[in-house]
């Protein structure tokens, strides 16, 4: 069975980023390259590979009419650049637009909604909306890689408890617990002065 979506495979969240940043470095942006250059400039030989139909779907790559080689497109050319120089902010920023534009994307997030998942709940539940078998080790590390991702780029976040959640949620609960301190403190300060 082919997967429905494809998925990071057996990287960490660096490991994808540095193969990402390694299209741009190849200069993949200005005309297509193998798939073994980053590899080579990476070092990430087999890992490189197992990346690309990921990156192809959020739409960062393209593929030549023969598919052997790959063009970063234009809003790849923006992730990897950023990468590629360290531009944390700009690289988090385009990795979310990137990623909002994901069919997956919207789906898991309305899983968490008003719902705060720990990894170990969330991974299975990723795994049937993106339509791969979370059993694969390769494909349940990739999951993992996955929800890191979305964190990284802003748009889950996780509460005091480790658990997944959307990111306006986390500040609305900060929020409340500021406020009741806040209003825990007057009380206090209004029966001191009463006392006094």
């Amino acid at each position: 069975m082919a997967d429905a979506h494809a998925v990071p495979k057996g990287v960490s969240l660096d490991t994808l980023r540095e193969i990402l940043a390694g299209w741009s470095e190849v200069g993949a942006a200005a005309e297509p390259r193998y798939t073994s250059a980053v590899a080579d400039a990476t070092g990430y030989s087999d890992a490189a590979g197992r990346q690309t139909r990921f990156l192809e779907e959020l739409g960062v790559l393209e593929p030549t009419e023969s598919g052997q080689k790959h063009r970063l497109t234009d809003e790849g050319e923006r992730l990897a650049g950023a990468l590629a120089i360290d531009d944390e902010e700009f690289a988090r920023e385009h990795a979310a637009d990137v990623l909002r534009e994901w069919p997956v994307t919207e789906e898991l997030r309305a899983i968490v909604r008003g719902n705060p998942s720990a990894e170990e709940d969330l991974v299975p539940l990723l795994a049937t909306v993106a339509g791969v078998d979370p059993d694969r080790r390769r494909v349940e590390t990739g999951l993992s890689t996955l929800l890191e991702l979305y964190e990284w780029a802003g748009l889950l976040d996780r509460d005091e408890e480790g658990r997944y959640r959307l990111p306006s949620e986390v500040e609305e609960e900060r929020e409340e617990e500021a406020a009741e301190t806040e209003g825990e403190e007057e009380a206090e300060e209004e029966k001191e002065e009463e006392a006094a």
